[in-house]
């Protein structure tokens, strides 16, 4: 090879190799940009995940704070339901009326003359008596154990009926129980002289 041509191939490279670094120069400036790009893309993912996971942490809390101020709602819905309903339904007082005049007409059907005859205002207002009490006696708190009884006895009643139960002739005749266990408690008979 002569010199010439020595030349001349040494300028090609040259020519050439300028081009190459010329093109990798991009290429290194592209990959740059493009690693930047990655890692920018990244911090945006990692943004996002961590607000989505935020969001749905938030949703999940809401939803149980919802649901349960619904379950509240509901509640509070059904326990007005169930007030109203026992404010229809004969008291406490009412039965007990009734069931002493009971006592006192079957007592009049056997004709027993038996003891001192009493009349239903006797026997009502030694009841009442017990009823409007102001301090604590033993009758009063078995008055009051005994409303109690009578109470939840008919709020599971109607609660049963709300849930779409039946009430059967048994169990109305029961809600009498806790006035005749009432009437039958030792201090309630002394008391009403029974």
């Amino acid at each position: 090879m002569t010199t010439a041509e020595i030349r001349k191939e040494i300028t090609q490279l040259q020519t050439e190799n300028a081009k190459i670094e010329q093109k990798l120069n991009v290429l290194h400036n592209d990959r740059q940009t493009t690693q930047e790009k990655i890692r920018n893309i990244d911090r945006d993912i990692s943004l996002k995940e961590r607000r989505n996971n935020e969001i749905k942490k938030s949703v999940f809390e809401l939803t149980i704070e919802l649901n349960k101020q619904i379950s509240e709602q509901k509640r509070k819905e059904r326990a007005e339901i169930v007030a109203d309903r026992l404010k229809q339904q004969p008291t406490f007082d009412d039965v007990v009326q009734k069931e002493l005049n009971a006592i006192l007409c079957e007592l009049r059907e056997m004709n027993f003359n038996l003891g001192k005859e009493i009349t239903f205002d006797e026997l009502w207002n030694k009841y009442k008596e017990i009823a409007e009490e102001q301090g604590i006696t033993r009758a009063s708190v078995v008055r009051q154990e005994s409303i109690k009884n009578y109470t939840n006895l008919l709020t599971n009643l109607i609660e049963k009926e709300l849930d779409g139960g039946t009430i059967d002739l048994i169990e109305k005749r029961n809600l009498k129980q806790p006035i005749q266990n009432f009437l039958a408690n030792p201090f309630i008979k002394n008391e009403l002289q029974l």
